[in-house]
């Protein structure tokens, strides 16, 4: 644990000594699309696009993904109780550990890339697809350091648990397709 606190604090100490406005300003942007009511709102509007495509049992997973992600950030945040950072730039009200941002952006944004990636017809769509996403995933961990509202291990948890629940959705979809 000694080794995670002094990462934690090596990490904020770092991303907070580069802090300036217009970075600021962008990032406050860009973590805007980890918040809940954007998650929602995406998940509502790829729900509408892959029931019009008849992709019913994509539209079931999506909401498996995106709500097993939202009720396990929550379980372990009440568990865990950890307080986020004194330096916080944005609004938080919610405890620290998992970064529910993080969470988030690889459940939703890992599932709408993993969609658009069995759809690509040739590799240079499918790296763009797939850098495309990382980089907005990654954008919106940094963003939650940079901003001051969690440590790096908040971030990285975050990613672990969105990671298993993507991972079980894609699981789910292709045991489906092969009629398991």
């Amino acid at each position: 644990m000694q080794f995670i606190g002094r990462m934690d604090s090596w990490a904020l100490n770092f991303v907070q000594s580069t802090q300036a406005d217009f970075p600021t300003k962008i990032l406050e942007i860009i973590t805007t699309l980890g918040e809940w009511w954007v998650i929602l709102i995406i998940t509502a509007i790829v729900s509408v696009f892959l029931i019009i495509k008849r992709k019913n049992i994509h539209t079931f997973i999506l909401w498996l993904v995106v709500l097993g992600t939202t009720a396990d950030t929550f379980i372990l945040k009440t568990i865990i109780h950890r307080p986020r950072p004194f330096d916080i730039i944005v609004n938080e009200t919610s405890f620290s550990f998992p970064s529910a941002h993080s969470a988030f952006s690889i459940a939703l944004y890992g599932f709408i890339a993993y969609f658009f990636w069995q759809k690509a017809r040739n590799k240079s769509a499918k790296v763009g697809i797939v850098t495309g996403s990382a980089i907005l995933i990654a954008l919106i961990g940094f963003s939650r350091l940079y901003l001051g509202a969690h440590y790096l291990s908040d971030v990285l948890g975050g990613y672990i648990l969105g990671a298993f629940w993507l991972a079980l959705g894609i699981y789910i979809l292709k045991k489906f397709k092969n009629g398991a």
